[in-house]
């Protein structure tokens, strides 16, 4: 496994595990601050996956406050925000139908 990916994945996998905010930058180049709710492998591509709950960024093209799902493969920089999730969102009943395998959720 990629050294990045790996780090990744565990950076990720630690902010769901403490409900914390992630940032970090996409493969589309935009800035992202999101809430993580689920870390899977997908069931279609078998891509290592993130639904996440995105805010509303003045940094981001996407301008939209809603649920993703995020390619971790294509997640650069991802850092912990030390700002906890309050709550669970609106739309999330845990577990993820987009993916095969679970690794870690909230």
């Amino acid at each position: 496994m990629d050294t990045v990916l790996e780090t990744n994945l565990n950076t990720v996998a630690k902010a769901i595990k403490f409900k914390e905010i992630i940032t970090f930058t996409y493969d589309d180049g935009d800035k992202y601050r999101v809430e993580p709710f689920c870390l899977g492998i997908h069931k279609v591509n078998k891509n290592y996956v993130v639904r996440c709950y995105q805010y509303k960024a003045a940094e981001s093209k996407d301008n939209l406050e809603n649920w993703r799902l995020f390619d971790v493969e294509k997640m650069t920089g991802v850092r912990l925000s030390a700002v906890r999730i309050k709550d669970t969102r609106n739309g999330y009943n845990g577990g993820d139908k987009e993916m095969s395998k679970i690794i870690v959720s909230i």
